[in-house]
This record gives structure tokens, C-alpha cells and sequence, in this order.
């Protein structure tokens, strides 16, 4: 009989596991749902001398609003709407999406692109960013001027790669009349963010722009063209980031979309003489009148005179004194002096009312001889802010039928000098 031999035991050698990373100072995660339409929300902080944070929140979703969930299939939501802990110092933030319960799929943010992005900021700051999660398309531009990272959802009447990069060169054009020099090892990554979709038929624009921490956001109605008007937005939102003075930001803006060829004479003729009516009916909106007062006074000084004046204003918050101005305004060599009528923008009822209560009030005017009746039912409403030449389009419910009401949106008219594009000067040389 023969009795087998253990082997030896002998020791086995195993790897030592590494050890776990520390979690973030500042973590926050978003998961999103479809059905229910919700948004959850799961916050987790913890620094030397602060009590931790361990706090997790759901925000209900609508088709419109801070947190939406699209029936096209996306989600977005505005910082605004976040609860956050007060932490208004930079520190490292981590932010990640959970997207099992929302069959999207990608994401992109004013802070980052992709489902985790970690950045340092102050936590604070998150509630100048916005998220959109869904079919995201993406162009982006690195370049000595700067990182320009594009993100859009939806399809629009225009392509988006073309505003992309019209939008880009707008942006470092901006930098450049402020004098800001990115610097080329360490570029700040400037975002720009657009979901189209559906608008509501009684929205004021079709295209709105909005400052959105270090980039801008956009909302587009799906049929709605890339206009005059939508890069005036984009120049405002841009200028806003070096002057908070209204009628100096306008100024600059119009400057720079001239210069940079984003807007022909043509439409600078008429931003100017808009800004001019603005000042005829001043009880009208007396902000706006404001505002373009401010902008045409600019035009009293030289435009490197201007200019000067606010980069300094952009840096240090004061600038040389603007009046008292002798000088007539001057607008360069391409646009003269003449006499001109100018219409008030008049919708002929109380916009303000019957948007919130989407019945016509207080019709009047222009829209009261076109046909439209106090009480109707409001379907949509569109027109070309700021342009009287066009007519506004009016859809009401009349006798169970949509009816279409087309009239030219204007109240009072007065006489006084304005200005106007000679004909025969080379456009190419109208920027001053």
C-alpha cells in the first residue's frame, strides 16, 4: 500500500491591492429620467474644517423651464436650479452623470463634455453652467486664439458647423478689441452650447442667446434662420464679459460684427437708425432709449478713441470722462447724414398681458385696422425685433379655424436726421 505525499505548502504570493483614491473635495451627480420626466440630483463634499455633505435632491421636469425633458429626446437643465452648499472657493470638482434611466447618449456642459468631468472651480459657480444630455453633435476649434468647444442638439434650419466657426471667429475678434492674449500653453476653453427644438409659438424670437459662464447658450426654434438679430445676441453676450454699461456693450458689438464681417453695412445702417428711433420714442421704453443714447454718443469720439477708452473701462472698471462731446457723430466714410422718418415698433396691443394670458388686451393701432379683435385666442406670433419693414405675423383662433394676420408693426412716425449707406463706396473698407 502505497501513501501518497502532500506536496509543501508553500506561501502564495499576492499582489498588494493599491490603495483607493480619495474621493473629491466636491463631487455631484446627475441622473436623469425620461419616465418619470425628473431629474435627480446627488451632491457630496467634504474639506478640512467644513461639516460634510451628503445631499441628494430630485427636480421635476417640464417641456419648458429650468430642467426640461424634451419630446424630441433630450434633456437640459440651467445651474439655477441646482441646490448647492455654499462654497464660493476653487476647488477641485467632479462631476458625472448616471444615464440608466435615460436612454440618451452623450453630454456636454459650459464646464466640460462627456458623461465625467472633472475641473477646478468654485462649487458656487455651477449654477452659471448648463447641461444637455442626449444625441449631442460637437465641432470644436483649438488655435492659438483659443479652444472654442461647440455642442448642439436638434436639427435646424441652418448648419450649425458654419455658425460654429462663424461664432468662434466672432469670439476671438471680441478678445482681440479688448486687448486679452490667451495665453497659447494654457488657452481657456470657451463653450458654446445650442438645443433646437420646438419653440413656443408666442415666443418674442425664435433665436435666443444667453451668457453662460465662460461661453453662451442658445435655443433655437427649428425653422428659424441664422439672422442679423441672432448675431447681435451672440456679440452682446460676448462684450459682456469685459463691460456691464448696456449702451457701451451695444456700441462695441456693432463695431465689432461690422469689422469682422458678420454684419453688412446694410444691417449696421439699420441697427444704427434703430438705435436712433429708440431715442425718438423714448416713452416708450425709456431703458432701450437709455441704452441707445449711450451707443450713439459713442460715435462722437474717433473709434480708437472708443476703443481706448473701453478696454480701459473693461480693466480697471473706470474710464476717462465721456462728455462733455463736441464732435457730431460720425459713423465712417461709408454711411452720410440725411433726413429721415422713422416708425415706432408698435405691435398694437399689450405684448406683456397677452403672452400671460395668450388672448389678445389692449389691441389697437396697426393691429386693430389688420383685423385683430380684443379677446382672440393667440396661436403664435412672429416678427423681425427692432424692424418695421416687416410685417408681423399674427395667428389667432377665429370660428374653429387658425387665422393668419399680416401687418407692418408700427405706431407714430417723426423726422429727424439719420443715417444712411452711400451707394457707390467700397463696402469692403466701411469698417472704421
Amino acid at each position: 500500500m502505497q501513501v501518497a505525499k502532500c506536496p509543501e505548502n508553500k506561501p502564495v504570493l499576492t499582489a498588494a491591492k493599491p490603495p483607493a483614491p480619495p474621493p473629491p473635495p466636491f463631487a455631484i451627480t446627475f441622473a436623469p429620467s425620461l419616465d418619470p420626466p425628473e431629474l435627480r440630483v446627488h451632491v457630496k463634499a467634504h474639506s478640512a474644517g467644513r461639516a460634510p455633505v451628503d445631499l441628494e435632491y430630485v427636480l421635476p421636469a417640464a417641456p419648458v423651464g429650468d430642467v426640461v425633458v424634451s419630446n424630441a429626446g433630450f434633456v437640459r437643465f440651467y445651474g439655477e436650479a441646482l441646490k448647492l452648499p455654499s462654497w464660493p472657493e476653487k476647488t477641485h470638482v467632479v462631476i458625472d452623470f448616471d444615464l440608466a434611466k435615460a436612454p440618451v447618449e452623450t453630454v456636454a456642459s459650459s464646464f466640460g463634455n462627456g458623461k465625467h468631468v472633472e475641473i477646478d472651480v468654485a462649487p458656487s459657480e455651477l449654477v452659471k453652467g448648463v447641461w444637455m444630455a442626449g444625441s449631442v453633435f460637437t465641432a470644436n476649434f483649438d488655435a492659438y486664439e483659443g479652444i472654442d468647444h461647440f455642442s448642439w442638439i436638434g436639427y435646424s434650419a441652418f448648419d450649425p458647423r458654419w455658425v460654429a466657426a462663424e461664432i468662434a471667429t466672432l469670439r476671438s475678434a471680441v478678445d482681440q478689441y479688448f486687448g486679452f492674449k490667451n495665453d497659447p500653453n494654457h488657452p481657456l476653453p470657451f463653450s458654446m452650447l445650442f438645443t433646437a427644438d420646438r419653440r413656443s409659438a408666442i415666443e418674442s424670437s425664435p433665436i435666443s442667446i444667453y451668457p453662460r459662464w465662460h461661453g453662451v447658450f442658445g435655443v433655437v426654434d427649428i425653422d428659424a434662420p441664422w439672422s442679423v438679430s441672432a448675431r447681435m445676441q451672440v456679440a452682446l453676450a460676448l462684450v459682456g464679459r469685459y463691460l456691464s454699461v448696456p449702451g457701451y456693450a451695444r456700441y462695441a458689438a456693432r463695431e465689432i460684427l461690422l469689422a469682422s464681417g458678420t454684419m453688412t453695412p446694410a444691417e449696421y445702417e439699420r441697427e444704427v437708425d434703430g438705435e436712433i428711433a429708440a431715442t425718438l420714442f423714448a416713452d416708450k421704453n425709456p431703458v432701450a432709449a437709455g441704452t441707445a443714447r449711450d451707443a450713439l454718443d459713442c460715435n462722437k469720439k474717433s473709434a480708437s478713441a472708443m476703443q481706448r477708452l473701453l478696454r480701459q473701462l473693461a480693466a480697471t472698471g473706470k474710464m476717462d470722462e465721456m462728455r462733455p462731446l463736441a464732435r457730431e457723430m460720425d459713423f465712417g466714410r461709408c454711411f452720410a447724414k440725411t433726413t429721415m422718418t422713422f416708425d415706432e415698433l408698435d405691435l398694437g396691443f399689450d405684448e406683456a398681458k397677452t403672452r400671460a394670458q395668450k388672448v389678445l388686451v389692449g389691441v389697437h393701432g396697426a393691429a386693430q385696422k389688420a383685423g385683430l379683435r380684443e379677446g382672440e385666442t393667440l396661436v403664435s406670433i412672429r416678427w423681425d425685433e427692432g424692424n418695421t419693414e416687416k410685417p408681423a405675423r399674427v395667428v389667432v383662433s377665429r370660428d374653429g379655424k387658425d387665422v393668419e394676420v399680416k401687418y407692418r408693426p408700427i405706431g407714430r412716425s417723426k423726422t429727424a436726421p439719420g443715417w444712411h449707406l452711400v451707394s457707390g463706396v467700397d463696402l469692403a473698407t466701411c469698417a472704421r
